[in-house]
């Protein structure tokens, strides 16, 4: 369902020409109606310096259409959702691994506010729960299975979950790349909505699909998309342009005049390609792209980066027993391709891997839409000896004993060990009492160890050492030197 700027609600129950508008003429009420909202964004709107000069004339004829961005804007809907269940977290990741620079997520806010990937009003297409978005909590959602459909249900994605924004955002965040928010009639937050996108600094990479005010309000740098109609004329998309810079909707709606109407203004074009249906989605882009679009929004971003010429750069890693087929800059993996390994095939699963433990060479023979690779595996190594050492510090001494004052002496030490264990200890004889000569201390000798115990391997670790040793107010004191030997040990059960 299209959602449409806000300056176009008034207009929208008027009927709408089957063909083009070129010259709607200005004194249309919808003209006048959309004029007057576009004045009011335009005190919000905060859009960089635009560099192109207005060509009226070529609004009416065009003549040669425009090129469009040099790079394709390629927006995958709902994900790479052929690869993976929509609006989950493995059909983002799929879709950026591609390489595309947005990726549309479709908003829904749950019953306790919590915002969350999901196209319907309700949860009951895609997951095996019933009833609407705004009657389920968060928890609820996420407790969901969001691969409870075909043709994922019993599959390799069976169980996923209902993405929350966060995670979208994190991953966006990590690749470099941004979100189309598509919002939906369940959010009724739409500044708490945005806020959260500038929270992970992501207001200028990403599009938000919305007629609330609220967004521009809180980020007034946004980019809102505008879904247009029929009925504007190039002079109307021009000025539309200065207020909300991103073209959606179908592409038939387009011809090489509005669009350089919208380049004018420094807007971008992306209408659909999938509305012609999954078969004619590349011929959309290479029609899009004929008349001068920027780019597109797409339900297979594997096949429109192949048709543009943009392969996503590939690598090929091992991940514990597994070989992954990964993008090279950011590390999400390609699935379903076919590898080579020791000179067997074998297709990638889930996150572009395979089980292949003993696994040396491994070739990737590429594809339109991801580059070659090959791969050696080979090993380095060195070994460790079994490694227990222990050394004191300097000996510790408490000094001189006061007689007929009761204190408590302490001294210390420390102990520096090295232990190549799977655990050690470290223990220390009995104590027993200070001797000297013939007499003894009546009171025992006390040995405080800061760590005695360690779970794994430990290198040069010091530990410290604290001996007390209390002395009463009528312990009798013998002239002389009061010593003990004591022996430290360390031990462990798994060399």
């Amino acid at each position: 369902m299209k959602t449409r700027l806000a300056l176009a609600l008034a207009v929208t129950l008027m009927a709408a020409p089957a063909a083009q508008a070129q010259t709607t003429p200005p004194d249309d009420p919808r003209v006048i109606a959309m004029r007057a909202q576009i004045d009011t964004l335009d005190d919000i709107v905060v859009r960089p310096p635009c560099d192109q000069s207005a060509d009226p004339a070529r609004w009416l004829n065009v003549g040669t259409p425009d090129t469009g961005s040099a790079r394709p804007l390629i927006s995958a809907h709902r994900g790479a959702l052929t690869l993976a269940p929509e609006n989950t977290i493995q059909s983002y990741e799929y879709a950026f691994a591609f390489g595309v620079p947005l990726i549309e997520v479709d908003i829904q806010q749950t019953k306790d506010g919590r915002f969350v990937a999901l196209h319907d009003d309700t949860v009951d297409r895609t997951t095996n729960g019933t009833g609407s978005i705004t009657t389920l909590t968060f928890d609820e959602v996420r407790a969901l299975n969001a691969a409870d459909y075909a043709p994922w249900k019993g599959g390799a994605y069976d169980p996923a979950q209902v993405a929350s924004l966060e995670e979208v955002l994190a991953l966006a965040k990590r690749v470099g790349g941004g979100l189309e928010l598509d919002i939906k009639g369940s959010v009724t937050e739409e500044g708490k909505l945005t806020e959260l996108v500038k929270e992970y600094g992501l207001i200028e990479e990403s599009i938000f699909n919305s007629g609330d005010i609220r967004v521009l309000q809180t980020a007034p740098n946004a980019r809102i998309i505008y879904n247009r109609d029929r009925w504007e004329p190039p002079y109307l998309m021009y000025e539309i342009a200065k207020v909300a810079p991103v073209f959606g909707s179908r592409r038939d709606e387009y011809n090489a005049e509005s669009i350089a109407a919208v380049h004018d203004a420094c807007g971008v074009v992306m209408p659909h390609a999938y509305d012609a249906g999954e078969a004619e989605e590349v011929n959309e882009f290479f029609r899009a792209r004929a008349m001068g679009a920027d780019g597109v929004q797409t339900n297979q971003p594997e096949a429109i980066v192949a048709a543009a010429g943009i392969p996503a750069p590939s690598a090929i890693v091992r991940d514990g027993t597994k070989v992954c087929l990964v993008n090279r800059v950011n590390g999400l993996g390609f699935p379903g391709k076919a590898l080579t390994i020791d000179g067997a095939p074998v297709t990638a699963g889930r996150g572009g891997c395979v089980e292949a433990p003993g696994a040396r060479q491994v070739t990737f023979a590429g594809t339109g839409s991801v580059t070659p690779s090959s791969a050696t595996v080979g090993t380095v190594g060195g070994t460790v000896p079994a490694t227990l050492a222990l050394t004191l510090g300097a000996p510790a001494t408490f000094g001189a004993f006061v007689p007929g004052v009761a204190h408590e002496y302490t001294a210390a030490t420390d102990a520096t060990l090295t232990s190549t264990a799977g655990d050690a200890a470290l223990a220390v004889s009995e104590p027993g009492r200070l001797v000297n000569g013939a007499f003894t201390l009546p009171q025992p000798l006390r040995v405080e160890l800061g760590k005695a115990a360690w779970p794994g391997p430990t290198t040069n670790e010091v530990v410290p050492i604290t001996f007390k040793q209390a002395i009463g107010a009528g312990d009798a004191l013998r002239t002389g030197t009061y010593a003990k030997t004591l022996t430290f040990t360390l031990s462990t059960t798994t060399p």
